[in-house]
C-alpha cells in the first residue's frame, strides 16, 4: 500500500467504559481505550486528535455528552478525526441533532434542514 493511500485510510480509536472497550479489541480495533473519568477522556481525545494517523474516534454517548464542547471545538478546527458517538451498554443518551448536522455539512459541503 502506498504512503498516500495509507495516510487517507488512517486509524480508528475507541474511547469507552471498561465494559465496552474490550469488545472493540475483540473485533480488531487495537486502539480501544478504557476511560474512567472526564479528565482522562479529555486528555486522550486531545492527544489522539493531534496525531495525524487517527481519522475516526468512536466515543460512547455518556463520555461524548460530558465532552461535547471539546469534541465540537476540535471538529470545527480540523477535518480529521471524525467523531462518532455510539450508545453504551445502558442505551442511547438523548442528544441534539446539531453534531450530526455539522458532520454532514463537513462531509457534503452544504447544510441540511432537519424538521
Amino acid at each position: 500500500m502506498d504512503r498516500e493511500r495509507r495516510r487517507l485510510i488512517g486509524k480508528i480509536a475507541v474511547l469507552a467504559e471498561e465494559d465496552v472497550a474490550p469488545l472493540f479489541r475483540l473485533v480488531g480495533i487495537k486502539d480501544s481505550f478504557v476511560v474512567g473519568n472526564v479528565e482522562e477522556a479529555s486528555k486522550l481525545i486531545l492527544d489522539l486528535s493531534r496525531r495525524e494517523e487517527y481519522k475516526l474516534i468512536i466515543v460512547t454517548s455518556r463520555i461524548a455528552q460530558k465532552l461535547e464542547n471539546l469534541i465540537a471545538n476540535i471538529s470545527t478546527k480540523q477535518i480529521y478525526p471524525l467523531f462518532v458517538t455510539i450508545p453504551d451498554r445502558t442505551g442511547p443518551v438523548a442528544r441534539r441533532i446539531e453534531p450530526v448536522r455539522n458532520l454532514v455539512r463537513r462531509a457534503v459541503g452544504f447544510d441540511i434542514k432537519v424538521k
